[in-house]
């Protein structure tokens, strides 16, 4: 779970410093600040490539592969701090890139919260409460995006249900198709499809 900074912490000038300095064509989709910890974390999204940056003063226990990280301890000030904001942003290859499966995953779990629902089964196998088989490409794609924290799993069940940043870019849905205009697919969006016509884009 996260929660907004207060408005009188450091999270918040931070938080000020990463907004008024993004790269051009940046745009941010989330912030937020862990319960567990003080870490800022912040999705940004860019031509359909979306990046996950985290800001702390002290050490991930639990690195992440597409983590960009930085430690507040080893910049002096806010100059420093922006210049290697936008030299890791800007670096070719950097960030992980949207496909249409991600948001047809990320609507399937939206859909299906509201009644049936996933469930992660052992931590490692998905199962659907209609029965319906889920394709492996779709279960595969389910895991990777909880890894990503775009989705969490509800305690007391198991649920996938969509996190604050997973349903930030489902939100986002037209403004990454404008980025594949040149796809046909991306006309149209998964959220107006049924559960059925989502699963079977996977088959």
């Amino acid at each position: 779970m996260s929660e907004q900074p207060s408005p009188t912490s450091w999270q918040t000038t931070i938080q000020r410093q990463v907004e008024n300095n993004l790269p051009r064509d940046f745009t941010l989709l989330t912030c937020h600040q862990s319960r567990g910890s003080e870490s800022l974390y912040f999705t940004l999204l860019k031509d359909g490539t979306v990046f996950n940056l985290r800001l702390s003063y002290h050490p991930n226990a639990h690195p992440a592969n597409d983590l960009i990280e930085f430690n507040l301890r080893s910049f002096e000030g806010k100059r420093a701090l922006t210049s290697a904001l936008n030299k890791a942003l800007l670096v070719p290859g950097a960030g992980y890139r949207l496909t249409y499966h991600d948001f047809v995953a990320l609507a399937l779990v939206e859909k299906l919260s509201q009644s049936d629902g996933i469930y992660l089964v052992g931590q490692e196998h998905l199962l659907c409460a209609t029965a319906t088989p889920l394709p492996p490409l779709l279960e595969t794609t389910l895991l990777a995006q909880r890894a990503h924290k775009w989705l969490l799993t509800r305690f007391r069940d198991g649920q996938l249900l969509l996190s604050h940043t997973g349903a930030a870019l489902l939100e986002a849905y037209w403004d990454v198709a404008d980025t594949f205009i040149d796809e046909d697919i991306w006309d149209d969006n998964p959220r107006i499809e049924s559960p059925a016509e989502m699963i079977a884009h996977f088959a």
